[in-house]
């Protein structure tokens, strides 16, 4: 096997989430969720619990306000989500999964568990751990704070 350079571990790991998400986005299709952007994948799953600000949303994703806004339009007009007056700050707003939204949210887990088990069954039990392994060992090294 050849030695790639860090661009291309870079470029290839970009890769892989959006090969991943599109994996996921096809199974949620073909339970019908076609109503579904690709976006939602990384998004959802933040919104678990009583509801999370649009600030606090773009923070984690690190993107802007703005492009929160633009990810969340499609799932509020399919009723996943929606804005909420925030009960701790009048002026503020939460982002909060509506019961559809915890209904996809929970279909997605176990559409990513199942793709997940896929690439378990076909890369081979020993090579998978390795690989989550050496994940969890680059993130640590990206980001020490991680395990905490």
């Amino acid at each position: 096997m050849k030695k790639l350079r860090i661009d291309t571990v870079i470029r290839m790991c970009r890769r892989l989430e959006r090969l991943f998400g599109d994996r996921i986005q096809s199974h949620l299709a073909a339970l019908g969720y076609d109503d579904v952007p690709a976006a939602a994948v990384s998004l959802l799953p933040l919104l678990e619990g009583d509801g999370v600000r649009p600030v606090s949303l773009a923070a984690k994703l690190k993107i802007s306000k703005q492009a929160v806004q633009q990810s969340l339009k499609p799932l509020e007009i399919s009723k996943y989500v929606e804005t909420v007056p925030d009960p701790t700050d009048g002026r503020g707003k939460l982002v909060k999964l509506t019961a559809s939204g915890e209904k996809l949210l929970k279909t997605m887990h176990k559409v990513k568990q199942s793709v997940q088990d896929e690439l378990r069954d076909q890369l081979g039990k020993k090579t998978f751990r390795k690989m989550e392994e050496s994940l969890m060992e680059i993130e640590l090294v990206l980001d020490p704070g991680a395990d905490q």
